[in-house]
């Protein structure tokens, strides 16, 4: 009966027993020390020996924040990057890690400018500087950012115009109406801020114009195909195009001849023709032109002889010719001359033969016949007969000899007995200038 008795207690007793090795187990371990080894596949990793404490039952692991992907190999940063707790072995598998922190802390953000350049964390993010970090952080190494932090950007816009004259970014990436304001995530950014992930791009074209008169400039581009914008610039605004697009600095060639007439410019401007284009004008048609191009304050000036029988320039314009070229005619054709200068005006063709008359000097100066005009003041006897041609309607000869009689006036006159002249030049008093008289 009593032994009975005394076995209606010994199951319960084992149920209380095996209810106390339960509870006190804990995940505080203290590890088993064998041989160290690495966390190689091939090699065994020391496991932990659970160490059944009254105290650990309450101990909780901190929480990681992502153990996929890249972050699954715990060995691999501690302890050589980030320390661990002194009671942690190094040489324990990822696993045991993972028995004990789990998944459950957010996920460090992510870089938000590339890392190419800018692997120099503490430049930025450092007490006193753009973006100080978090307390916790303090004394992390730039190895410990990039093994938490990882960068979600490929590329990032760079800045499209000049950052030296234009470095106050708030001043237009801040207003609703004028250029693209910034992102909900670039709120209360500074301006240096901006420099520090977006590069600036200082190639920006110039404008080819000049601003003034040009204001407007989807006038032009477009609305023309051959002045389309790139893709970049769709929905951009008119204020857009000054906040990164100067007047250019360079001057704009003048158009040297008259448009009058001729307003389609590629029957001469065009590669192969009488003056080629930039290959920066490729695609530009005809009616751009006069967009960037003003017809000169000065006209060329005209032929001062005819073009009849001289259509070779080159004869008597060019360096080593009577009338060399300005140094802007260098490289130019026969054909441009008469695109550009108008074909003559009436020059006087000399009244008398030439053939005898080498030195046109000897007669037309102040002192004798006529002066030459101001415009003639440097002009030598070459050039005479460049332009002034020899009259086909000679003067007639005297049909006498001047044998006593070389005042023609002593006769020639309304005295006297010979017929009167009225020639239409006055103060002629050598007659022979232009009339030859009978020899015999």
């Amino acid at each position: 009966m009593a032994g009975r008795d005394s076995n209606r207690y010994i199951l319960p007793g084992l149920l209380i027993l095996i209810f106390i090795a339960l509870s006190t187990s804990s995940c505080d371990y203290t590890p088993a020390f064998g041989a160290v080894v690495t966390p190689a596949a091939t090699e065994s990793i020391v496991q932990p020996t659970p160490t059944l404490t009254t105290a650990s039952f309450a101990h909780v692991a901190p929480k990681v924040a992502d153990t996929g992907g890249d972050h699954n190999n715990c060995v691999a940063c501690h302890p050589s990057i980030s320390p661990m707790s002194p009671t942690h072995d190094e040489r324990w598998s990822n696993q045991t890690c993972l028995d004990c922190h789990i998944d459950g802390k957010p996920n460090p953000k992510p870089i938000q400018h590339l890392v190419r350049g800018h692997e120099a964390c503490a430049t930025c993010h450092a007490p006193g500087k753009l973006a100080p970090l978090p307390a916790d952080h303090n004394g992390r190494t730039v190895q410990m950012c990039v093994m938490c932090h990882t960068t979600g950007v490929q590329t990032m816009p760079v800045v499209q115009h000049d950052t030296q004259s234009k470095a106050t970014c708030t001043k237009c990436h801040a207003s609703p109406t004028s250029v693209p304001t910034l992102p909900a995530s670039h709120k209360n950014y500074a301006n240096a801020m901006c420099t520090a992930c977006h590069d600036a791009n200082v190639i920006v074209p110039q404008m080819a114009h000049k601003f003034a008169g040009n204001e407007n400039c989807s006038d032009c581009h477009g609305k023309k195909p051959e002045l389309a914008m790139p893709d970049s610039h769709k929905n951009r605004t008119q204020d857009m195009c000054a906040a990164c697009h100067t007047a250019s600095t360079l001057p704009i060639p003048a158009i040297s001849h008259k448009i009058d007439g001729r307003r389609t410019c590629s029957e001469c401007h065009t590669p192969g023709k009488l003056a080629g284009i930039p290959a920066t004008h490729g695609k530009r048609s005809d009616a751009s032109c006069l967009t960037c191009h003003s017809v000169g304050k000065n006209s060329p000036p005209h032929l001062t002889h005819p073009f009849a029988s001289r259509q070779n320039c080159g004869d008597c314009h060019g360096n080593k010719a009577a009338l060399p070229l300005p140094a802007s005619h260098t490289n130019r054709t026969v054909a441009m001359c008469s695109v550009c200068h108008d074909k003559a005006v009436n020059v006087p063709v000399t009244p008398h033969t030439i053939a005898d008359r080498n030195s046109c000097m000897a007669c037309h100066s102040a002192q004798v016949v006529k002066a030459l005009p101001a415009s003639h003041t440097k002009r030598t006897d070459a050039m005479c007969a460049m332009c002034h041609l020899q009259t086909s309607k000679l003067p007639k000869d005297i049909p006498h000899t001047l044998v006593n009689r070389e005042n023609c006036a002593s006769c020639h006159t309304v005295q006297g007995k010979a017929p009167q002249v009225t020639h239409p030049l006055k103060n002629r008093q050598d007659c022979t200038m232009c009339h030859h008289p009978k020899i015999n």
